[in-house]
């Protein structure tokens, strides 16, 4: 006796069929297309607002073959973005890092400064490698938990603001500490800005022009607060 095929066995053998000759296609490649469709609709609507059905209709799958491949419409937001979006953070995490690996000299406010400029062009490199991908963690994703992105990173800077005021003083060099919500009022401010080439949309070099004037202008300020300017902590 043949098992009954459910609805949802059904829409899965219909997802791999081609629609006009009915030839059996690979999962993976009907996965890729739905993924693509559902890169231009969240594009366009942003997460909220985006429907798989619209999604389904523009892979010529059904909505219930959707639910084959993803969970849902934020595992499949999250199957498209977290690839790239996850890596950025690991560089950017392992740059951090390689800082405080350096030779004492080179980690000084004056040295500093070649170190940095490299790690946030190499970053930028990387976000228009995948422009389209962080478009959408940075202007599309409210409602998934990818909308507090940059928390990340504005939470890793102000640590790292911190662990070099720390080290520094611990060899003997006076770096004065900056007022916790000073430290993260400019941490945000800069990876907000940092990104703002996308949604400008400039192209690779003008982003590149852009950051290295925002780079200069925050470097200067950090090095003037934490040398115990105007609203710094000093050291006791």
């Amino acid at each position: 006796m043949i098992a009954p095929i459910g609805r949802r066995d059904m829409e899965q053998n219909a997802a791999t069929r081609d629609a006009r000759g009915g030839r059996v296609r690979g999962a993976g490649e009907v996965r890729t297309r739905i993924m693509a469709c559902a890169v231009r609709e969240f594009a366009s609507k942003g997460f909220a607002k985006a429907s798989l059905r619209s999604i389904a209709a523009a892979a010529n799958v059904t909505t219930g073959a959707i639910y084959g491949y993803f969970a849902g419409k934020e595992a499949l937001f999250d199957a498209i973005v977290s690839p790239a979006g996850e890596e950025l953070y690991q560089r950017y995490v392992s740059m951090q890092e390689g800082f405080y690996r350096l030779p004492l000299e080179a980690q000084t406010f004056d040295r500093m400064e070649d170190y940095e400029t490299g790690m946030v062009h190499r970053i930028l490199d990387y976000v228009y490698d995948n422009r389209e991908v962080f478009a959408l963690i940075l202007f599309r994703s409210a409602g998934t938990s990818w909308e507090r992105y940059l928390d990340r990173f504005i939470d890793l800077e102000v640590e790292s603001t911190f662990r070099y005021a720390r080290e520094m003083r611990g060899h003997g060099v006076a770096v004065n500490d900056l007022d916790p919500a000073m430290a993260r009022a400019l941490a945000g401010m800069f990876y907000r800005g940092y990104f703002e080439p996308l949604a400008l949309g400039m192209d690779r070099d003008e982003a590149h022009a852009f950051v290295s004037d925002l780079e200069r202008f925050f470097r200067t300020g950090y090095i003037e607060l934490m040398k115990g300017g105007e609203g710094a902590t000093p050291v006791e």
